[in-house]
């Protein structure tokens, strides 16, 4: 008996964690160790009040690569340091070393997310 329950036990806790990692599944981060440069620009665009010129490492780009083939023109969300850099974002296949993100709150949000990514 107790190794039957311990079975379905077992299999509660599978089905828990594969539940977990499937819907964390899309969602993708850089950390500081990704970025060689994070540059802001005040917007000239009126849609968005800031943009953040990202370059990345190549290992960034090709830690990328996999998650790029799994969620190919899937809506993904990007985070920057843990915090939320883009959210519906259609997953490119191939990640590029040089990309802008828009920002759309404040100059401010702007700079602190370009900050935090460039601490070592």
């Amino acid at each position: 008996m107790k190794i039957i329950s311990l079975f379905f036990l077992s299999v509660i806790l599978l089905a828990g964690c594969a539940h977990l990692t499937t819907s964390s599944g899309s969602r993708f981060d850089i950390h500081p160790a990704d970025v060689v440069s994070a540059v802001v620009k005040p917007s000239t665009q009126p849609d968005h009040v800031a943009e953040i010129e990202l370059v990345l490492t190549e290992d960034c780009v090709k830690r990328y690569e996999p998650f790029g083939k799994k969620y190919a023109r899937q809506n993904i969300t990007l985070y920057a340091n843990g915090r939320v850099l883009l959210r519906g974002l259609e997953a490119p296949e191939h990640f590029w070393p040089s990309f802008t993100a828009y920002i759309f709150t404040s100059l401010k949000d702007a700079n602190a997310l370009a900050d935090s990514l460039t601490k070592k």
